[in-house]
């Protein structure tokens, strides 16, 4: 009863806009599942005006930059070699 679980393909169904949100080691990303978190993260890129999403591999950071493009938001991607395993590369969207 003090559960919620939330399928994160319908955020916008759950929540309001919000001017901020986060996507913290997002899952691999790869043809199996790219469809899904395709999904994923344009719900979240609907909801929020920034957005900072942190992914393991540089192909995964660039396939969140073209969604992001396609929504028309900017999308800058940094390396972060302070984490070398989860949070290896920065994804920061902003909407135009």
């Amino acid at each position: 009863e003090e559960t919620m679980w939330l399928d994160a393909m319908k955020i916008s169904g759950y929540i309001e806009p919000v001017p901020k949100g986060i996507g913290i080691m997002m899952g691999e990303i790869n043809t199996f599942t790219e469809d899904m978190w395709d999904r994923i993260v344009s719900q979240l890129f609907a909801v929020s005006r920034e957005t900072l999403i942190t992914v393991g591999t540089e192909p995964e950071a660039r396939l969140i930059q073209g969604w992001g493009e396609t929504m028309g938001r900017t999308v800058d991607v940094t390396e972060n070699p302070a984490d070398p395993i989860y949070d290896l590369w920065v994804c920061q969207a902003k909407a135009e």
